[in-house]
């Protein structure tokens, strides 16, 4: 299994968000990965560079463009990649794969939970 070279919180907080959009059976595109874990579209789009290298992630093209929008790239970890963030997070971060939806926390349609978690505690500037 290749390591991606540099273990950092960006990656673990991508990582985090993955590992959740998995658990619900959802892949993500880059932009909502970028919202939920607030970084730069540049460091967002190179981590998944690195972990796609790596073997940890799958990408895909969304074949369903709308007329006028970007296309967009859906990204979800693959089978490798999900035992290695899993471990990582346990590692470093064990609180993450503990967190769920906050209690009476009414998901939005069409985004995870774990999505709107995650923005709710950026929002929320709790600890990491």
């Amino acid at each position: 299994m290749a390591v991606p070279i540099r273990i950092t919180s960006s990656l673990l907080d991508v990582l985090e968000v993955l590992v959740h959009a998995l658990a619900e059976g959802r892949e993500m595109h880059g932009w909502a990965v970028k919202k939920a874990t607030g970084l730069s579209g540049a460091t967002t789009y190179k981590i998944f560079d690195r972990l796609e290298d790596a073997g940890w992630v799958s990408g895909r093209w969304d074949e369903s463009n709308e007329r006028g929008k970007p296309p967009r790239r859906y990204y979800r970890l693959t089978p490798t990649g999900d035992h290695a963030a899993k471990s990582l997070l346990i590692e470093r971060r064990p609180e993450a794969l503990r967190r769920g939806p906050l209690p009476g926390g009414r998901p939005q349609p069409g985004l995870p939970a774990s999505l709107l978690t995650a923005l709710r505690r950026r929002l929320a500037g709790g600890a990491r």
